[in-house]
Formats: C-alpha cells, structure tokens, sequence
C-alpha cells in the first residue's frame, strides 16, 4: 500500500485548533501524521496531540525540525527562539558555519539526546529526524574539518594534514587523505545515530529513529544509508525518507522532471526491501504563491508509478498560519487523488520499459572525480533528466530493454554486461571507457574548455536550434573513421562537433556528446532542443536494435514512463510545462485493437495514437493499450 503521511507544525495543534487539523487529515485519507516539534516547544502539547491523533486512528510521529542545524534560519521557525551553543561545523576554507553543531561536540551529544529521550516518553510511534543530520551541504565548501574531526583524520591517515591539502585530495584521483576524510566524516555520523539510539531506548526500544536523508550523505559524508538505517531503528520498523522535492522547481534551478528523476535514482540505492521509503512531498516554504500544488500532484504520480517508493510526505496544510490559511494543497490532492488511484491501478505495477540509467551511490570512495562539477552535486543522474527531459522513459531498477545511458565518472562502476550492446554517453563517460580498454570511437581528448553552445546543427537537416543558458565543458578530440558526427555545436561561431555515433568492432554501438554534461546548466536548451530529442531517440533505437515503444516529439517537458505485460502495454504522459500539450502526435512500436483512456481522450490509428482533448499544463493522465 502506497501511504501517505502528513506533517503539521506541533505548535499551532492546539486543543482549540486539533479538530480542525482533524478533519484535514480524515479529508486526505492519509494513514499517518508527522507533529513537526521546535527545539524549547512545549512537551506537554506534543504528548496531547499524540494522543489525539492515535485515538483517532492515525499513526502519529514526532518530526524533529533541527538536530546538527541547517546553518540557515527556517522560514517556518517561531522567532526568537533560545538555542544552547556547541562546537559549529568547520568547512574545509577555515569558516564556522553558523547555526550548527559538531557532532563530536561531546556536550551536543548530550543535549540533544535529552531532547530525544524527552520526546521518546510522549510515545510517539516514529521520530524523525530532518535532513540537518549531515555535515556537508552548508554552501559549496565541504564539512567538517573542525579540530576535532581534523584530529581524527590525522590520525586515520597517520600524517598532519591542512585544510588545504584534504580539500585538494577531494579531487582528482583516489587517494588515502580522501579515504581519511570519508572514513572519519561517517564514523562521526554513526556514533551520533547510537548515542540517539541509546537515548530513546532508555525510555522504549520499540520506538523507531528514522532519517532524512540528503545527498551528501551518499558522498562527502560517506553515509551507508542502509547501515545507518538499521542503527536508528534499533529494534524498531525501518523507515527512510528520501531526497529530491518538488519545491527545488520553484526554488532552485532543476526541472520538475529533474526532481523526478533525482528521486527515483534515490530510490534505487535502497537494497534493503524491510526498510520503509517516503518520497519528499516538501513545497516550502509552502504557501502555493511560493510552490504550486501542480508540482507536487505530477511529482506524487510520478512515484507511485514507479513503484519503488512505499508511501509519500506530503504537505496539506501550512506551517506557519491556521489550518484553513492554505487549503489549495488539500484541495487539490482530494480532486486528482481518485484518479491516481485509478492510474496506478490500471498500470498495474512498477515502471518496466525504458533506458537503463546506470549511476552509483558514494562515488567518492573510489572515482577519479571531476574538478569540473561540485563534489555537492554527487549523485546526480543527468542521463536520466537528459532522457527524461526528451520524452524518453527510464528506469533504474531493471535493464527496460533498452540500452543503457552512464554520464559523468559512474561509468567507471559499471557491469561491462551492462553495456554489451552500447549505450549514450558523454565525454567523461566516455573517457573512462576508453581507459578500460573499450572502444568509444575516440583517438585522442586533446584537452577542455569552458565554453557556451549558441546553437545546436543538426547534420542531417541543417537546422540551427537556438541554446539558453549553455556554458558547459567541451571536449576536443580526434575522432575514429567509423565515426558519424549527427549534431554540431556552435562555440565562439565555429561548428564544432558535439555528438556522434560510432560502432567498434566488437559490435557495440555508442552515441558520444562531446561534453561534460554535470557542467550543464539544468534548464539548459541543450536538455530541450528539438534536434537534440530527434537525433537522442534515433541513437536508442540504433543502439538497442529496435524501436521505442512511444515517441511523441516537439512537446517540451512531457515526461514518459510505460508499462508492459503480457496483454497491455501502458504509457503514462506527465505534461511538466506550463504549455498545454494540443493534439500529440504519438508514435507507437506496434500496432493494438483497442486504447482506454484515463484522464484524456485519444484516438487510436495505425501505429499511432492521437490525443482528441489536450492533456493541461502540470497535468498527467494513462493510456493503455490492448492487443
């Protein structure tokens, strides 16, 4: 069962307003709900609406807003509220960060732990701690590296390192000071996580720790998110909330397709089938003037659909005004929930065709890592928004009978089976490739160069497609004879290569982007050009030997995801563009009898499918297909 789980500000749940968040909560037909409690709230309220909310049937949690700190004020916190003050996280420049905490200030420890254990006797079901419990991802610069996690590190690698020498390490090849550096920062992490434990089984083993995770902790925080997992929840259930919210489309500059795509990557790195996973249903800072409700609802379907995510987090209410202050998020989740019900049904399980993203968690431990993208952005799966983005369906949880995409330096990871027919690339990719002796259709790299893309040449119809947003990191090279050069970019005015096909001589077909895709700006028109879809879904089919099962071209942002058993095959259309999608022209792989419908009307032709009613911006709907 898919759960959905709400969370509210514990402190505006008072005994004049319980009935009210009551009756939100019935509205939604979520199955439990998260008390978001304040350093210094009063505990005696947090007991009362735990109370409350298990009388009325509901699994009731506490959702502790700060541990370690965000190094940020959050917009949802009261003012003025009094804090202790410990030994702040150390970035690898020299500077303290403001509002944190080390976790191996010993007098931390301790007080954050009385916290937990205090909140542990109003016998909550779950406690969960947010996504501050990390120590990088406070600006660009890496944590800790206070003296004494300095001290550790030296003495993990047996030599008096600097700042200055550990944050060189980070990059470039594998070394022992990077390995100190992870080594120490997880050990940090893991010791807390048990005094926390320790702290609420004093007063209940039974009651789980739970975490949210981020992406540092699958990088400069080393974090094995299965073993910390287990830590926290003792002898309780397992749970983990996710990362990747759909709020970052508003706020940040990633897609709403690259929200998706971050968060099934996440998804798949979860190897332990006991644990419970929430998708991050987050629109802070929540009001739908700052994120639309649009967002989420596509997002939400996105996840169910594919089917490795057990339930969701998902805001209904505001954190900082009444319960009716912001009733546009409930509103809306009422009116699409019957029809996601009914979607997910009709889909009958998990997303099973598409192109095969291969991506690694804690790259950090053992890739040559790029100077070119920030050690913040690891893992980022940019195959999967390049696809994605380009109405091609992916998966990450199984070969979807595809070819495989690896950017970036997971290609150095990967299962040379899982490449046996080919598969996109990009030039470091490639590169890394090349080093295990496999055959990418390149002679030589002759360097790198920051550079912006004003156009992109499609060889085959001469079109300039116009770029926003271009500045990557080019790679030049001499090129193999086999090589077929089907787009051109066009830097400081002259037509430069930029991606190519080429297929060596043990049968293995690549389709090579000569750049540095990380570098890519995530709104990029490289992401969106028209040419770019065109030539990107002809090499899948090159590589794999045979068609997509659906194509629908020249409608930005539609994103795609397909099912396929033994009678039916399934496609779900999500319209992330605030364009309505008019009449799509739909190209299928095989030719079916009959079509049903949910959420759009469409037509059925030969080897074709035509919407007869658009599909609305921000909105998403199934066809079905029958042979």
């Amino acid at each position: 069962m898919y759960k959905i789980s709400v969370p509210m500000m514990n402190r505006l749940v008072t005994e004049q307003t319980r009935e009210d968040y009551l009756r939100i909560l019935k509205e939604s037909e979520c199955n439990r709900v998260f008390l978001c409690y304040m350093q210094n709230e009063d505990l005696i309220q947090l007991k009362e609406n735990i109370e409350y909310f298990k009388k009325n049937g509901f699994e009731s949690c506490v959702w502790v807003a700060e541990t370690i700190g965000h190094g940020v004020a959050l917009l949802n916190s009261p003012e003025n509220a009094e804090k202790e003050t410990f030994t702040p996280l150390v970035n690898l420049d020299g500077n303290e960060i403001n509002g944190t905490f080390c976790p191996l200030d010993p007098n931390f420890i301790k007080a954050q732990s009385k916290i937990l254990k205090e909140i542990a006797e109003c016998k909550p079901e779950i406690i969960m701690l947010d996504d501050d419990f990390r120590l990088s991802q406070h600006g660009r610069v890496p944590c800790c590296a206070c003296e004494r996690h300095l001290e550790l590190i030296r003495c993990e690698c047996g030599e008096n390192l600097t700042r200055e020498m550990i944050k060189a390490s980070l990059v470039g090849k594998k070394n022992k000071y990077r390995d100190a550096w992870l080594n120490v920062q997880a050990e940090s992490l893991y010791d807390a996580a048990r005094a926390f434990r320790r702290a609420v089984d004093e007063v209940d083993e039974s009651i789980p720790l739970a975490l949210c995770s981020v992406y540092c902790h699958r990088s400069l925080d080393n974090v094995d998110l299965m073993k910390i997992t287990d830590i926290f929840a003792g002898k309780g259930k397992k749970l983990l909330r996710l990362h990747g919210a759909p709020y970052w489309a508003s706020l940040s500059n990633d897609s709403l397709i690259g929200v998706i795509e971050i968060s099934r990557m996440f998804a798949s790195f979860v190897t332990d089938d006991s644990i419970e996973t929430m998708a991050e249903g987050d629109v802070y800072p929540r009001p739908r003037y700052n994120a639309p409700s649009s967002y989420l609802e596509i997002f939400d379907m996105a996840l169910r659909l594919d089917g490795e995510y057990d339930g969701i987090l998902k805001y209904m209410v505001d954190y900082s005004a009444n319960a009716d202050f912001e009733n546009g998020y409930l509103k809306h989740h009422k009116r699409d929930l019957p029809m996601a019900k009914e979607i997910a049904y009709s889909f009958g399980g998990p997303a099973n065709i598409g192109v095969r993203v291969l991506i690694a968690p804690n790259l950090l431990k053992d890739a040559e890592i790029s100077a070119n993208v920030g050690l913040d952005q690891h893992p980022y799966p940019t195959a999967g928004i390049l696809l994605g983005t380009s109405g091609i369906p992916t998966v990450y949880s199984n070969d979807g009978g595809y070819c495989a995409a690896v950017f970036g330096e997971y290609a150095e990871f990967i299962d040379p089976s899982d490449i046996k027919s080919g598969a996109v690339l990009d030039s470091v990719s490639a590169k890394r490739l090349a080093q295990k002796g496999i055959d990418t259709g390149i002679c030589k790299f002759l360097g790198e160069s920051r550079c912006g893309v004003t156009y992109l040449v499609s060889k085959k119809t001469g079109n300039h497609a116009a770029m926003t947003n271009s500045d990557t990191v080019y790679s030049d090279a001499t090129l193999k004879s086999g090589v077929e050069v089907v787009l051109n970019a066009v830097i400081n005015g002259v037509q430069k290569p930029f991606a190519y096909r080429y297929e060596n001589s043990d049968g293995q077909r690549f389709f090579v982007y000569l750049i540095e895709y990380g570098t890519v700006h995530k709104n990029s028109g490289i992401y969106k050009c028209y040419e770019q879809q065109t030539e990107l879904m002809n090499a899948v089919e090159w590589i794999s030997r045979k068609a997509l099962p659906v194509k629908c071209v020249k409608n930005p942002s539609l994103y795609i995801m397909c099912r396929e058993d033994n009678d039916s095959f399934s496609v779900a259309f999500f319209n992330c563009s605030p364009d309505p999608v008019l009449e799509p022209d739909i190209t299928l792989r095989e030719k079916y009898s009959r079509v049903e419908c949910i959420g759009c009307e469409a037509e059925l032709g030969e080897n074709k499918a035509v919407f007869s009613s658009e599909l609305g911006a921000y909105k998403f709907a199934l066809l079905k297909f029958y042979k």
